[in-house]
This record gives structure tokens, C-alpha cells and sequence, in this order.
């Protein structure tokens, strides 16, 4: 590849990342490409947005709970304010509120955030689905078929 600055070819290797959350630094040492020539660093969306979750778990796990936290944790997700109210039942108001130390944020609401901060680091969507299906519920067949050998699921009526 090139560099878009100057035309060199950059080179890969590692480059420091850091972020001041809560008060809190993390930094980490993530692949990049650099221009030896400028000094011009590229990282892909992927390896920034894992550091990204990446700071957002150690916040959860620390169980640190202030707005701002909460609020780059949604953004580490990749969630707007009213994605990630009807995802836990309230309003993007209250998000708003819980995100500027307004209110406090209940610890079922900070432990579904830091549930989904796990799947996104594992590439799963397992509590955002069940979270969807629980607001908008789905009738289920009054005979359902569970195949364990296959995983398979066969619904009678």
C-alpha cells in the first residue's frame, strides 16, 4: 500500500493507541501501517473498533457506572441513544439523563451494556436478539421439535 500523504510505502507493524475514560488511560499497541517517509499511520476500523470494546469491557468489568462511561460504551457498540433505549425499555430521554450523570444508572441497565460489550468482542448478538425478541415477542407454534443431534428446530401447529 501507499501513503496517501507523500506516495511511500508504508510498512507494517505496531503503533500506541490510547483513550482517557472516567478518568482511567488504556493504551495498547495495535497493527498499523506507516509511512517511514512522513510519519503518516494507518490503523483498519476493525483493530480500532476491538480496542474500543476492548476499553469498554475493562470499564464493565471494573464496574465503573458514571454517564460517561455509559455513554462511550453505547458508542463503542455502535449504538444510537434511541437503539440502545428500546433495547433496555427506555426512553432516549433517559438515556440522555443516565449519560450526563442526570440520573443514576440502574445496575440492570450497566450490566446489559457490559452483556453487550462481551458479544460484540466475540462477534455474537446473542443478548441484543433476545432483548429484541422480548420487546416485540414472536407466537410460538403449541408444539415445537427440538433436534439435538442437528440443532435443528421443527415447529407443529
Amino acid at each position: 500500500m501507499k501513503c496517501t500523504g507523500c506516495g511511500n510505502r508504508l510498512v507494517k507493524g505496531t503503533e500506541k493507541v490510547s483513550r482517557t475514560i472516567g478518568g482511567h488511560s488504556f493504551t495498547a499497541e495495535i497493527p498499523a501501517l506507516k509511512c517511514s517517509r512522513c510519519g503518516e499511520v494507518q490503523f483498519t476500523l476493525h483493530d480500532l473498533e476491538q480496542f474500543e470494546l476492548s476499553v469498554a469491557r475493562s470499564l464493565a468489568l471494573a464496574g465503573a457506572s458514571s454517564g460517561e462511561v455509559f455513554k462511550f460504551q453505547r458508542k463503542a457498540l455502535g449504538l444510537k441513544a434511541t437503539e440502545l433505549g428500546e433495547l433496555l425499555d427506555a426512553t432516549p430521554e433517559t438515556i440522555s439523563r443516565w449519560e450526563t450523570g442526570q440520573r443514576e444508572i440502574p445496575r440492570a441497565a450497566l450490566a446489559v451494556v457490559g452483556t453487550l460489550v462481551e458479544d460484540a468482542l466475540g462477534d455474537r448478538t446473542d443478548t441484543a436478539s433476545k432483548l429484541r425478541a422480548l420487546a416485540k415477542p414472536k407466537k410460538l407454534a403449541k408444539q415445537i421439535r427440538l433436534d439435538f443431534a442437528t440443532g435443528d428446530v421443527q415447529k407443529r401447529a
